[in-house]
């Protein structure tokens, strides 16, 4: 008999004191769901309609590039390939 003494639990206040901390935890965790749900809530966000952009065809696309390719100023290139030519001979 004395050994079924011995594992009575004669502190009850352990018992009470190892639940309070979960407890706790899940009272805050619904209160910060809670708040998140509240927070994406509070101000609804109005959608605007996207409004798709045209897109131009192929043709004027590789028209305005090839337009661009004519505009751009090389310089003279052949000149320019015979002074670094010359400069490595020199070498």
């Amino acid at each position: 008999m004395d050994n079924n003494i011995e594992n009575i639990n004669i502190n009850p206040v352990e018992n009470h004191m190892s639940k309070k901390p979960s407890l706790v935890l899940i009272i805050v965790a619904v209160a910060v769901l809670a708040l998140i749900i509240w927070w994406v809530n509070r101000s609804p966000v109005t959608k605007q309609a996207v409004v798709p952009t045209p897109t131009p065809s192929a043709a004027v696309v590789q028209d305005e590039l090839q337009q661009e390719a004519n505009d751009l100023d090389l310089g003279d290139v052949n000149g320019e390939f015979q002074e670094v030519d010359r400069d490595l001979n020199s070498l």
